[in-house]
């Protein structure tokens, strides 16, 4: 028995020397022995937190994302020299940069003006055609009498069902909006073979508007 003891504490012992000799300690590290006989599970790697951003630079700001995620935004290269080194060269090459950028944006600019002048070109005219009595309805989005005038034309348009309504919004057809002189919003005009018979400039009231329909009526008899 005695030998069997001693035998167990020289297996113990020199395990313990093999584990000081590859630094680690003179205790056994966990896992190492297995006592059922089965592999021990390796350990699951943890992610550990991303570290804050730190700023790029002493311009760098933090703006959140529309899906609220926060990003640092750092000003191009051109503007942090300058804000770095203002000096009369650094403002020069700075103005230079300055001039590129709002050449190539004016640029931009006349390309979206030319087609949307073209698309304009290409589509049906607003203009009233024929002999009949047309109804042009000028508006914008941001119009706060322009909700009241579409009641007020839905009115108009049970009386006179064989009026055609043309609703022009802000933005399209500009030559149409220039032609008539349409500086507020709503704006009526009341034409008829290419000659505009009354313009209601602002909101135009249920009575005018079907008085006027009435006597053209009446005058085209």
């Amino acid at each position: 028995m005695q030998k069997v003891i001693a035998g167990t504490l020289l297996l113990a012992l020199a395990a313990a020397e093999a584990g000081a000799q590859e630094g680690e300690g003179r205790v056994l590290p966990v896992g190492r022995v297995n006592y059922w006989g089965t592999a021990p599970k390796a350990a699951e790697p943890r992610e550990s937190p991303p570290a804050q951003a730190q700023a790029a630079s002493l311009w760098a700001e933090p703006i959140r994302l529309p899906d609220g995620r926060y990003v640092t935004y750092t000003p191009p290269a051109q503007v942090l020299a300058f804000l770095e080194d203002p000096t009369p060269a650094a403002a020069k090459h700075y103005l230079e940069w300055q001039k590129e950028r709002m050449s190539k944006l004016r640029k931009a600019m006349e390309m979206l003006a030319q087609v949307s002048r073209e698309e304009d070109a290409s589509s049906p005219s607003k203009e009233p055609a024929g002999n009949e009595m047309r109804l042009l309805y000028f508006k914008q989005a941001q119009c706060a009498f322009c909700g009241v005038q579409d009641q007020i034309l839905a009115r108009v348009k049970r009386a006179f069902p064989k009026l055609a309504i043309d609703e022009i919004e802000r933005g399209a057809s500009p030559e149409t909006w220039e032609k008539h002189g349409v500086d507020v919003t709503p704006t009526i005009v009341l034409a008829r073979g290419g000659e505009t018979i009354r313009k209601f400039r602002g909101l135009a009231p249920l009575d005018e508007i079907e008085k006027v329909l009435k006597e053209a009526a009446d005058a085209k008899r």
